[in-house]
């Protein structure tokens, strides 16, 4: 690995997302807790190691037919999750009232949905990226620890709303995800901007197959 390439923060940070998401979750049951606290804690990494990250490795644009190959190839494969997530959870019958009732009980209403929904879509994607493939960028082809720790917070996440066994498998596959987004980085040289776009709108593909079985 280049040394400019290095993790550029104290791997304990890779802990700190989860210890935050799991403590509101399973604990406060408040999930705006859960991703202010989860933002927060990405937020203060970030100023501390400020120094030592190379923003212009980071956010450099890769050529524009990249860029759009990489939106389309994207908004069709999520296009489809999103179907597959409805699909899935409307055989299970009542599901979508479950969720519904499962978001309620941990704090995030009807009310301040959109709201959060614009968090996740907006600022979620742009500091996990800057976190988990910023901060804790590896150059290596095997996974990392990051992948690892990257799949980790979202089990407390879901674990809430969904039988243990799949919160379990889909952690999992997460692991997956991290890794072919650090993956995507590699590939463009470090820059996080072929994974930040791959990673929006697979968060917009969430919060619309949420809205489509809540609403």
């Amino acid at each position: 690995m280049n040394a400019s390439l290095k993790p550029a923060a104290h791997p304990a940070w890779l802990l700190a997302p989860s210890v935050v998401v799991g403590l509101a979750m399973l604990l406060g049951h408040h999930g705006w807790s859960a991703m202010l606290g989860f933002h927060g804690c990405m937020i203060a990494a970030l100023i501390v190691h400020r120094r030592r990250l190379d923003w212009g490795r980071l956010l450099r644009p890769p050529c524009a037919t990249t860029l759009l190959a990489n939106f389309a190839a994207a908004a069709l494969l999520m296009i489809l999750f999103s179907w597959a997530l409805v699909a899935y959870a409307e055989r299970h019958g009542s599901y979508g009232d479950v969720l519904d009732r499962g978001l309620t009980a941990f704090a995030v209403p009807e009310n301040t949905r959109l709201l959060f929904a614009i968090e996740l879509c907006l600022l979620n994607p742009l500091l996990e990226e800057l976190f988990w493939r910023g901060l804790f960028f590896s150059d290596r082809t095997r996974p990392a620890a990051t992948d690892f720790c990257y799949a980790a917070f979202h089990f407390f996440a879901l674990i809430p709303f969904m039988p243990a066994l799949q919160a379990t498998i889909g952690t999992i596959g997460l692991v997956g995800v991290g890794y072919s987004l650090r993956q995507m980085a590699k590939r463009n040289g470090g820059s996080l901007v072929i994974p930040l776009l791959w990673h929006a709108l697979g968060d917009v593909a969430i919060v619309v197959a949420i809205a489509r079985l809540t609403g």
